[in-house]
């Protein structure tokens, strides 16, 4: 596919590990204090990883999952996204970013994550605070469907500005980009509208050095039409990697292995037919058969 697309432009498509506040490897118990994350961090950094992404306010400093949305605890935490700006908070906040970075040395990069979740005010709050361990960049920090929000905050912290993960189309892009609220876009492959879209995006990025770190949430066939685009674009930043990736759910749908995890924190590119994956036939076999006349 990359050969449609003008050639490989991207000889190494290097992963970083993504969500390591909810555990890179067996845990048992919530990913809490400072000591916890800087775990997790080594973790991923030993299988070859250059990068991590973290969400370190998921978690209070008691372990209860801040999030409203409740998805992994049900015992919610007293913390608010919006209101995470006293100096405790932001010191729980930082000591974690700052345990991460002690940790895996000036070597590794660190994104950010914030889900889209804190308003502004907090996330330049929160932002400022984690300028000194500085980061690759802040993902959808404050609204991150208004690029008035991200202009702001971009223009008042040090660290990188990304967003792009809920934006359907290459118009909803054209305010972040032209206005240099962002300075990595992340466009989905499965909500951007597909590959052609995907590439004019990618295009578009590059004509104002915007950088491309596309999201990659879904299993190995999303992975591999992701990957294809990666190889074509010269804006590449990074591919996002999950450790649910080998789980059952995700390693039996697609009939080569080389798309869940990468070797030593990178993809080879393939070069079979099409994304250079298809689906298994333990996959089409459990997949709801519709016959249209």
């Amino acid at each position: 596919m990359y050969k449609l697309l003008g050639g490989k432009v991207t000889k190494n498509i290097k992963a970083y590990a993504s969500q390591i506040q909810l555990g890179w490897g067996p845990i048992d118990h919530p990913v809490q204090t400072p000591e916890d994350y800087a775990e997790q961090a080594k973790r991923a950094v030993a299988q070859g990883f250059t990068a991590v992404k973290v969400d370190p306010l998921w978690t209070d400093d008691k372990g209860l999952c801040t999030s409203p949305q409740r998805i992994y605890r049900t015992d919610g935490s007293d913390w608010e996204w919006k209101k995470l700006d006293t100096k405790y908070q932001l010191k729980v906040v930082s000591d974690r970013v700052g345990a991460i970075r002690d940790a895996v040395g000036d070597d590794i990069g660190i994104v950010i994550e914030l889900h889209g979740m804190c308003d502004v005010n907090t996330s330049i709050q929160i932002g400022r605070e984690l300028d000194q361990y500085n980061c690759l960049y802040l993902e959808e920090p404050g609204q991150s469907m208004d690029y008035r929000f991200l202009k702001q905050l971009h223009d008042n912290v040090k660290t990188f500005t990304a967003t792009g993960e809920r934006i359907g189309s290459l118009w909803g892009f054209k305010q972040f980009i032209e206005n240099r609220a962002i300075d990595v876009a992340q466009p989905d492959l499965g909500v951007v509208g597909g590959i052609t879209e995907m590439k004019k995006v990618c295009d578009y990025a590059h004509a104002y050095d915007v950088g491309i770190q596309m999201h990659c949430m879904a299993g190995p066939i999303a992975c591999a039409a992701t990957v294809q685009v990666e190889a074509a674009i010269s804006n590449f930043v990074y591919h996002e990697c999950l450790q649910w990736n080998t789980l059952p759910v995700f390693t039996t749908i697609g009939k080569h292995d080389d798309m869940l995890i990468p070797v030593n924190g990178s993809y080879n590119i393939p070069d079979r037919p099409g994304i250079g994956q298809e689906l298994s036939e333990e996959a089409i076999a459990g997949a709801e058969h519709i016959l249209v006349k």
